[in-house]
């Protein structure tokens, strides 16, 4: 357990440590206050239904592998375990939560692995290649989130429209500082910079990205599929027409999420109709001549 404690705290920089530290400081702050407590009970209780923890759990196994897999070949080594870790806190745990939306619009998919490899990441991998001091960071940190909570405010409400600009003129100016300050800092070390963790640190998270979206695909196609089923059983009685009406979209659409969507969103009025086989067969049929 030393050994990857020590691992890293060695490899994480005053961002990162300013990072964790105020995490640590609103967690503390949330648990011992009367105020906060039962909300925060509340949202560990959502996250420990089975209908959450158990996919969680398969997230976190399917994870794994893919990090023991790229273990096996060479590409992840233990001092990349902190890169991990936050890969697996920050972008596994938002693309996790955010599958109904993929579930209900596969085009999702696409944008994510054009996200993945993007310039962006490069950008983002320079932003974050040299820090400020943790004093300098930990200074910084609620302001930030401050701004990006005023801005977040402000895009959802029309009455703070005003604001909008200037917070965005804001957190734009510092998102330039800081790029601009760790490209100089790299320029003027570059034997420093050029390193093969570096450039791991750079890939790893894309790469296990990548490997993690075949499971956020068939999660959100397990989701699709329970919300059509759900919806047919409300309004399908008897149980040999509901199963044969799941057999036959489940044949149609197979693995497509694309269209099972579309099946889902232009069907609603026929399946309101179905009384028999023949009902469930038109309405496959009609839909293949118009979408499949």
């Amino acid at each position: 357990m030393n050994i990857f404690v020590s691992t890293i705290i060695s490899t994480m920089n005053g961002r990162e440590i300013a990072l964790v530290a105020w995490v640590f400081i609103v967690l503390i702050f949330i648990v011992f206050s009367s105020k906060t407590r039962p909300a925060f009970m509340g949202v560990i209780k959502a996250l420990l239904n089975k209908k959450i923890i158990g996919p969680l759990v398969i997230a976190f196994v399917y994870s794994s592998v893919s990090i023991w897999i790229l273990h096996f070949v060479g590409i992840w080594k233990l001092i990349l375990l902190k890169d991990t870790i936050f890969w697996l806190l920050g972008t596994a745990i938002v693309l996790f939560f955010n599958t109904n939306k993929a579930s209900q619009d596969s085009s999702l998919f696409r944008k994510m692995l054009l996200e993945t490899a993007a310039f962006t990441v490069f950008l983002e991998f320079l932003a974050n290649l040299y820090s400020f001091s943790f004093i300098v960071e930990f200074t910084l940190m609620p302001f930030l989130f401050l701004v990006v909570a005023m801005s977040a405010l402000a895009d959802g409400r029309d009455e703070h429209k005003i604001i909008r600009k200037p917070l965005k003129v804001v957190l734009a100016g510092y998102g330039l500082f800081i790029l601009s300050y760790s490209i100089l800092t790299a320029l003027n070390n570059l034997v420093g910079s050029l390193t093969v963790y570096n450039l791991l640190t750079l890939i790893t998270p894309s790469v296990l990205t990548v490997m993690y979206l075949p499971f956020i695909y068939v999660f959100a196609l397990v989701m699709a599929y329970e919300t059509l089923f759900v919806r047919l059983g409300i309004f399908i009685k008897n149980k040999k027409l509901l199963t044969f009406t799941k057999w036959r979209i489940f044949t149609l659409c197979l693995i497509n999420l694309r269209l099972l969507n579309k099946f889902s969103q232009n069907t609603g009025a026929q399946i309101l109709k179905i009384k028999n086989r023949k009902d469930v067969v038109n309405m496959i049929n009609d839909f293949k001549k118009k979408y499949a």
